[in-house]
Order: C-alpha cells, then sequence, then structure tokens
C-alpha cells in the first residue's frame, strides 16, 4: 500500500517527523545523523527504534520481576525446620 499526498516531498516529510519528536531525543539524534531520503526509509527507522525500546522495557521489567521475587523469597536459614535441643 503506497500513500501518496501531492505536491508535499520526501524531503517536506522528513523534517515534518523530525520536528514533531519531542520525546524520543535518541530516535530524534540519529534521524538528524542518518537523515533518510524516503519516506519507506524513515518508518524502518522509526519501526526498529520502537521495536528495540519496546525489547529495553520488557528486559527492564522482567529483571524488576525476578529482583523483587528474590526478595520476596525465604533465606536458606528461614526456610529450614527448626532444630530440636
Amino acid at each position: 500500500m503506497h500513500l501518496k499526498i501531492p505536491k508535499i516531498s520526501h524531503d517536506e516529510t522528513v523534517s515534518a517527523f523530525i520536528k514533531g519528536l519531542r520525546f524520543h531525543e535518541t530516535l530524534w539524534s540519529k534521524l538528524l545523523h542518518k537523515r533518510p531520503s524516503t519516506v519507506a526509509k524513515l518508518l524502518a527507522i522509526a519501526k526498529n527504534y520502537a521495536n528495540t525500546d519496546d525489547a529495553e522495557k520488557l528486559i527492564r521489567q522482567r529483571l524488576q520481576m525476578k529482583s523483587t521475587e528474590r526478595l520476596a523469597s525465604p533465606t536458606r536459614r528461614q526456610s529450614r525446620p527448626p532444630r530440636a535441643v
């Protein structure tokens, strides 16, 4: 599916997209450094960034869950029955 908007060049579209990035400094700087020449290239870079960002969030969540589980699990000494005297 190709989207065509008359009288708007790829360069104008890329510029508008980059100007609209307010909270994603990493993507913003990457696009300024390696400015894509077409909208297809722009969307590929943005999609790759989104996939990477989602993966990082999942990793952080899993690490946080593991650390919470470690804190909630009993230590070895607590899991043993008390000694008979």
